[in-house]
């Protein structure tokens, strides 16, 4: 489904993605510099347990599944900014389903442009090793909210839900700030969807999500 979403996009959304990625990330794509994190690559994502102590267990599961932690300039803030571009694009379709039409092209080509301007993600690219997780976060949480308004707004199968909240559960293993990031988008598509909709939420409904 998000396939044929993506290859029905409008040439000016990616046109604007491209020039957004470029302002805002040319120079760190292209001037590496090390954080003092950095100087400890290799020892976060050892099997000793240092990630774990922090709460955040899904890194062991993802350097299992894709071990990119090595130490690549460059190369692991491209694909961060190739996940975080295509994070936010399913974002833009999620909010366009939802919303009843309302999310439209110019709509997501500013929203594109704040979240990847905002500055809690811009400042994540000081810290070489957090760059390609938030990527992750943003792709886990956009399908995560799809699957939990299919289930709220559509009215689908519950699976929908309990898929919905695997997905969340996974990206808070990666970084707490997946909640409140979810909850955001969240309170968004709600709004959207009461402008436009004939289907008003009731109380029950908004105290389940």
């Amino acid at each position: 489904m998000f396939k044929k979403m993506i290859v029905n996009t409008k040439k000016s959304y990616w046109i604007c993605l491209i020039f957004i990625i470029a302002i805002c990330y040319g120079f760190t794509l292209t001037n590496f510099s090390m954080g003092i994190d950095d100087e400890a690559f290799s020892g976060y994502f050892s099997m000793h347990g240092g990630l774990l102590s922090q709460g955040r267990w899904a890194y062991i599961f993802t350097k299992i599944i894709f071990d990119s932690y090595m130490f690549l300039p460059f190369w692991r803030d491209f694909i961060a900014l190739l996940m975080i571009a295509l994070g936010v694009t399913i974002l833009t379709k999620v909010f366009q389903k939802f919303s009843e039409g309302l999310f439209d092209t110019t709509t997501s080509i500013i929203y594109a442009a704040l979240m990847l301007s905002f500055p809690y993600i811009a400042s994540v690219f000081i810290f070489m090793m957090c760059t390609i997780e938030i990527g992750m976060i943003t792709i886990l949480i956009a399908l995560s909210l799809y699957c939990c308004f299919t289930w709220l707004i559509d009215k689908k199968s519950i699976k929908y839900l309990f898929l919905g909240i695997a997905l969340l559960t996974y990206a808070t293993g990666i970084g707490e700030t997946a909640t409140v990031i979810f909850i955001s988008e969240a309170f968004m598509i709600m709004f959207l969807n009461l402008l436009k909709s004939n289907n008003k939420f009731n109380m029950k409904s908004l105290f389940i999500t």
